[in-house]
């Protein structure tokens, strides 16, 4: 996430001009095997993304519900 803070930082005042005439979206995938995990972002990240009025949208993948599953099948 630090090179988009980066990208964002450097080019704040172009993002700026475009923002009421643009749609902006950053998408975050999360996939895990085991059903936990996740990433964090920084409040200086949440803010910057806020400040630019760009969405955040974040996708969670759950594993598979057979996936992990160590009880067997009741029949």
């Amino acid at each position: 996430m630090a090179w988009l803070v980066e990208l964002l930082e450097a080019k704040r005042t172009q993002v700026s001009a475009v923002a009421p005439e643009c749609e902006f979206d950053v998408r975050l995938g999360f996939s895990s095997t085991s059903g936990q995990g996740g990433f964090a972002l920084t409040g200086a990240e949440l803010g910057l993304l806020g400040s630019l009025g760009v969405q955040l949208n974040i996708d969670l993948y759950p594993p598979d519900e057979d996936e992990g599953d160590d009880e067997p099948d009741s029949a």
